[in-house]
């Protein structure tokens, strides 16, 4: 069934390591805030009471999976029954998990909040090893017996799709004592994530350094990355410098944590018949191996505009070679604008305009409605998110701080809550979901479309310049470094998997050979630069950087459509929101007009990034 269980937020670990909030002081309490600009939880329950009986009525309820288990082959009633049962038990476990979650969220510090989310947690583990025989039962039905039982029951047909992605993993189930086995080695499969996340962000003594205010400053990822845009090369040199350093003294025990997990996942991959690793890992979203391995060869085949991004930087700060440390740093100077959060709403709209009433009416209900948690306080949890497909019906948290980059952030996530809405309204329980790629191609195409609009419609040559400057800075994270990234990790896995190892060295040595092909002949290497393979947390999630890039190009080609076609675009682009997992991935994607196995995608976004850079060499004269 569908997987309510899952984190109901995405987290955008880019945009994290330069956002995220450090300071509380001089913050309103939430009481001193007014409601307007708070949650409006009654939605879900009307109060802890209301939250209370339901919790207590699922416990309940749990045992009742006992009555099917066994049973689902013996007829279709049973299969029927079982279904509607579940999915009553996970939407209103959704609406449990939502309202301990946004409580919780809004003031970390309270111990309530923090029981009842633990309770949550406790209950939906209960209820998904009480559930877990669902979907190994049918797995082990034949084709035909399926389909008779749909003839039998015709309520069964809206599971059509359900069943066959089923039936697609039934050659990589293993017998119940096999798959018992591969969940209890799943822990050592993954505890390396742990050991990297300990290692690099708790027990790595980084050195106290002097920022561009010559104030010391205890070094650690978040102020590397800030040091990376500053304006003062030696400190943005000495940031990023140093916070290498420290990580390379433990490059011998990360590169040997990082085998590790790589051994694990072969031997996953192998124990369930998958030709290999990155078969086994797409095949969680049933993603053909081909997206990715086109996303590599059609980035690299249009490389150009980022050579020429880096060749515009050299020559523009005046430098006589760039390097690695120079790439996040501003040519030109951000206008300095406040935005109130009513200034906000409104240019959300307008921004968003082109994708007409019908997307732009959720977003007023969220306002209207008090769905949208705008400001930040005392123990509430940084960043921003939209809640998914739980509950009555999404909600968005945000910590709004006025800049630019928070009004980008509020675009974002209200394009995951559209996505969510759509979804929500369009598709049977079953498929009121989508694979993290998919949700991110929802939100990066409001982002691209409001980015289009303010460059578009910038106040003056310097606004222009900067809003420019920016958007290329962030196609150049999202697509071609990303990208670089997963050519990175697939090379290591198949050296792995044709029976190499792979040293420190060797993996420095790697990591700079696609260095210097991605950024091209007007960057310079140093070799402190060969380390960065050491600071990236996602090698340990499998596969899963490739998704930043896909997800970023196909919506530049969407909204790119949108602004030039117009309301057959939009069209395409709500067909594809209210898709879901009705479809396989690249086939809800082709609702809205973009291919991820042919390179059109990334073709879009280089042209759309040279068309960029006429325009700031024109504006710049330089």
């Amino acid at each position: 069934m569908r997987n309510v269980l899952r984190p109901i937020m995405i987290l955008h670990i880019f945009v994290v390591l330069v956002s995220a909030q450090e300071k509380t002081s001089g913050l309103l309490e939430r009481s001193e805030i007014e409601e307007k600009y708070k949650w409006n939880t009654s939605d879900i329950y009307e109060n802890d009471q209301a939250w209370e009986k339901d919790y207590q009525w699922l416990e309940k309820q749990i045992s009742r999976y006992d009555e099917y288990k066994d049973k689902l082959g013996a007829s279709a009633r049973q299969l029927s029954e079982c279904l509607k049962f579940d999915e009553q038990i996970k939407r209103k476990l959704g609406y449990v998990s939502l309202y301990a979650k946004l409580h919780k969220d809004i003031d970390m510090r309270n111990e309530e909040y923090k029981k009842r989310r633990a309770r949550y947690q406790s209950l939906a583990s209960r209820v998904e090893a009480a559930s877990a025989f669902i979907s190994p039962a049918i797995i082990q039905m034949s084709e035909k017996q399926v389909q008779d039982f749909i003839k039998q029951v015709p309520q069964l047909k809206i599971y059509q799709h359900y069943f066959k992605t089923l039936a697609d993993r039934k050659a990589h189930t293993l017998t119940k004592e096999k798959e018992d086995l591969l969940a209890k080695a799943a822990k050592l499969v993954d505890n390396p994530y742990g050991v990297f996340g300990s290692l690099v962000y708790a027990e790595i003594p980084f050195p106290v350094i002097k920022n561009d205010k010559n104030e010391d400053v205890q070094l650690n990822r978040s102020i590397s990355w800030r040091a990376r845009s500053s304006s003062d090369r030696d400190y943005r040199k000495r940031g990023y410098q140093e916070y290498y350093k420290s990580l390379a003294e433990y490059k011998g025990t990360l590169s040997k944590n990082l085998n590790s997990l790589i051994d694990g996942k072969i031997f996953t991959a192998d124990a369930r018949n998958y030709e290999n690793t990155l078969e086994a890992s797409l095949a969680r979203y049933n993603i053909p191996v081909e997206v990715y391995h086109n996303l590599i060869k059609s980035v690299k085949s249009n490389l150009q505009p980022f050579h020429r991004w880096m060749k515009m930087k050299t020559d523009m700060l005046k430098l006589d070679t760039l390097h690695i440390y120079d790439t996040r740093v501003s040519m030109f100077s951000e206008t300095p604008k406040e935005y109130s959060w009513e200034e906000a709403r409104d240019l959300t709209f307008v921004s968003l305009n082109k994708l007409g009433e019908d997307y732009l009416k959720p977003i007023r209900d969220a306002y209207d409605n008090r769905w949208i948690d705008a400001y930040p306080s005392p123990g509430k949890e940084t960043g921003g998110y939209s809640s998914g497909c739980a509950g009555p019906h999404p909600y968005v948290k945000m910590n709004w701080g006025g800049k630019l980059f928070d009004f980008y952030t509020l675009v974002h996530e209200l394009g995951h809550y559209v996505h969510s809405t759509k979804l929500m309204k369009a598709q049977p329980f079953i498929y009121q979901d989508y694979p993290p790629m998919l949700g991110e191609v929802a939100s990066t195409t409001a982002e691209n479309i409001s980015q289009f609009y303010l460059i578009k419609s910038a106040e003056s040559k310097d606004d222009k310049l900067y809003q420019i400057e920016k958007y290329l800075d962030n196609v150049i994270l999202m697509i071609c470094n990303s990208a670089m990234m997963a050519e990175f990790e697939l090379s290591l896995y198949q050296k792995v998997e044709n029976g190499g190892s792979l040293s420190a060295d060797e993996l420095s040595e790697m990591y700079r050979i696609l260095l210097q092909e991605y950024y091209g002949p007007d960057v310079t290497i140093d070799q402190i630069d060969t380390f960065g393979w050491l600071e990236w947390p996602h090698y340990y999630l499998d596969y899963y950087l490739y998704s930043y890039a896909a997800s970023f190009a196909a919506s530049i080609q969407i909204a790119s459509n949108i602004v030039e076609e117009g309301k057959p675009a939009v069209s395409k682009f709500i067909n594809f929101l209210e898709a879901g997992t009705s479809d396989y991935p690249v086939e809800v994607l082709k609702k809205a007009g973009v291919d991820l196995t042919k390179p059109e995608p990334y073709e879009a976004a280089a042209i759309k990034m040279n068309e960029l850079m006429d325009e700031l060499e024109k504006l710049s004269g330089k």
